[in-house]
C-alpha cells in the first residue's frame, strides 16, 4: 500500500495481505491512500510478520525494515507495528515539505494551542494527560505540527502512557480517559518550557519571542539539516505565543493552576 501524510508519500509492503488491514490502526492522523497509478514514494517500509525463523530451531520473528535498515526484529507482533508507527512519524517529520514538526505535547485551551516542547521521557505525556483531565482539548503528546502560518495542527495519536519512567508506554485513546481530540488548526497561544523535577515549584519566567523560538528550534527534527526552512515557521509560532519557563513538580498538581492563569 502507499499513503500520503502532510505531503510525504510512503510505501508499506508486507508478506501477507491481511496485515494491510491491521496496519491501518497504526497510521498517522490524516493519512490518505495513494492510487496504484502513482507508485513512486519518498520512503519505503517492509514488514515481515511472523516470518520464517532466522536460524535452525529458532522462532518466527516479526521484522521491520525502514528502507534497507532493519529497524525492528521481535517475537512480539505489537513491537513491529509500534515501530512502524514511530518511524512513519519520523519520516513525515523529516520530509514534510510545508510543515515543521517539533517534539512537543500539545493541547488546546480557549481556542489557542499550548505547546510543551521536550524530548522523549521529559514528562510531556504526563503533563498533557493532566491538562486534558483539567479540561484542555488533546492535540498531541509527541509532535507539534506547525504550518506555514505558525498554526498548530492536530496530530492526535493515542497517548503513550508509561507506568514507570523507564518502562514501555501503553497506547491509550484519548476518549478512553474521558478526553476529546481537537480537529482544527489553531494559533499558538503559549509555549511552556518545563520538565519534571521532584518537589519543584512552578515559578515561571517570561521568555522573549527569540527565546521561545530557540526553545522550539532545540526540539525540531529538521533543525540541523534545514534550519532556514524551520526558522520562519518557528518564528511565526513564537511571535503569536507567550513563552514561559520553569521546572515543575507533579503534573496533576500543576495543571489546574496553570490553565487558570492563561488568558
Amino acid at each position: 500500500m502507499a499513503i500520503e501524510v502532510f505531503g510525504v508519500k510512503l510505501g508499506i509492503r508486507v508478506n501477507t495481505p491481511e496485515v494491510l488491514e491491521e496496519i491501518t490502526a497504526f497510521l498517522p492522523p490524516g493519512w490518505q491512500a495513494i492510487p496504484d497509478s502513482a507508485p513512486v514514494v519518498d520512503h519505503l517500509f517492509s514488514l515481515i510478520m511472523g516470518g520464517p525463523a532466522l536460524r535452525r530451531g529458532g522462532r518466527p520473528y516479526n521484522i521491520l525494515y525502514s528502507g534497507s535498515w532493519r529497524a525492528v526484529r521481535s517475537l512480539k507482533r505489537d513491537e513491529a507495528l509500534d515501530g512502524l508507527a514511530r518511524l512513519i512519524d519520523v519520516q513525515v517529520a523529516l520530509q514534510a515539505p510545508r510543515h515543521v514538526f517539533v517534539h512537543a505535547g500539545v493541547v488546546a485551551w480557549q481556542g489557542r494551542g499550548l505547546l510543551i516542547p521536550g524530548r522523549s521521557r521529559s514528562g510531556k505525556t504526563t503533563l498533557v494527560k493532566a491538562l486534558v483531565d483539567a479540561g484542555a482539548v488533546y492535540y498531541s503528546d509527541e509532535y507539534a505540527a506547525l504550518d506555514e502560518a505558525g498554526r498548530v495542527l492536530p496530530w492526535s495519536r493515542p497517548l503513550n502512557i508509561r507506568q514507570t519512567h523507564n518502562g514501555p508506554g501503553t497506547p491509550t485513546a484519548i476518549e478512553d480517559i474521558g478526553g476529546k481530540a481537537g480537529t482544527v488548526p489553531l494559533p499558538v497561544g503559549w509555549i511552556i518550557d518545563t520538565a519534571y523535577k521532584p518537589e519543584a515549584e512552578w515559578q515561571p519566567e517570561i521568555l522573549s519571542p527569540v527565546q521561545s523560538a530557540l526553545c522550539l528550534l532545540d526540539n525540531t527534527l529538521i533543525a540541523r539539516i534545514e534550519p532556514r526552512r524551520a526558522l520562519p515557521i518557528l518564528r511565526m509560532a513564537a511571535m503569536g505565543g507567550l513563552g514561559l519557563r520553569s521546572p515543575r513538580g507533579e503534573a496533576k498538581t500543576m495543571a489546574d493552576p496553570l490553565l487558570s492563569h492563561l488568558y
